[in-house]
């Protein structure tokens, strides 16, 4: 069995793409690639804000009615993380506009 695999690598032969065909090309592959991203800027995606989290015992759970107060894993009573996809890409603060709630940006990034 190995001498097969040995064999069948001696006979394959690799060859390089011709590089002025690519070249020649490379106009319409940027042409092709900005027309992909103009498809793409119409997706959309979901986006939610979160004000925080916490960890409570199923004893705990069973134990709010309306009313009750859940206490916030969170710093600052304003700030709320901006998640897209699932992914946190940013921070702002929770403000009103004309009657409507609304977040001030205050960063933009990946946590790391």
């Amino acid at each position: 069995m190995q001498n097969e695999r040995t064999q069948c690598a001696e006979d394959a032969t690799l060859t390089a793409p011709d590089i002025d065909s690519q070249v020649k090309h490379a106009p319409q592959l940027l042409t092709r690639a900005d027309s992909n991203m103009d498809i793409l800027m119409d997706v959309n995606l979901p986006l939610r804000l979160s004000l925080g989290k916490t960890r409570l015992l199923l004893k705990d759970v069973l134990e709010i009615v309306p009313g009750s107060e859940i206490q916030l894993e969170k710093n600052g009573p304003h700030s709320v993380e901006i998640i897209v996809n699932g992914s946190v890409i940013g921070w702002g603060e929770v403000m009103t506009v004309d009657g409507c709630y609304a977040v001030k940006i205050q960063k933009m990034g990946k946590v790391l």
